[in-house]
């Protein structure tokens, strides 16, 4: 997986911990677009802002590194505090496909998510306030992205 192309990992460290994993795959140039996905596989770092941090750095890696158009990511609609994170970040609610997958023994639906280019321009300031004032230094996140 880490030849392929149209992929990238990233390992999440806090604090010199590896505590998970975050990636871009499905990535398509022709499309500038690309699914996204992490998972904090520590619990005790769940719940503390570490997944906005990294919702934040996919989304400048996806959209003023890579220059994508399109960044899409697949939830349970079982996890609501993963759901309002991503609806903080200008996702959009895309769609639901009902009992999709199988989770802890019982069907569960999978809800699904876009973010556009233009859309991430318009809450990336806001997202990085809102970290700031949280306690997250991210000075060196500064890199500006064009319409």
């Amino acid at each position: 997986m880490m030849l392929d192309p149209a992929c990238l990992y990233w390992i999440i460290v806090v604090d010199e911990v590896d505590i998970g994993v975050a990636c871009l795959t499905q990535i398509n140039n022709v499309h500038g677009s690309a699914s996204w996905a992490f998972y904090i596989a520590d619990e005790s770092f769940r719940g503390t802002g570490v997944g906005n941090v990294v919702e934040l750095l996919v989304c400048i890696n996806a959209f003023e590194m890579l220059g994508l158009r399109r960044v899409w990511c697949e939830v349970l609609a079982r996890n609501k505090p993963i759901i309002r994170m991503h609806e903080k970040f200008g996702f959009v609610r895309e769609g639901v496909k009902r009992q999709h997958v199988v989770s802890v023994g019982k069907p569960c639906d999978v809800v699904y998510f876009g973010l556009l280019r233009n859309e991430w321009i318009e809450v990336k300031n806001r997202s990085l306030g809102r970290l700031r004032r949280a306690g997250f230094q991210l000075t060196e996140i500064e890199v500006e992205v064009e319409a």
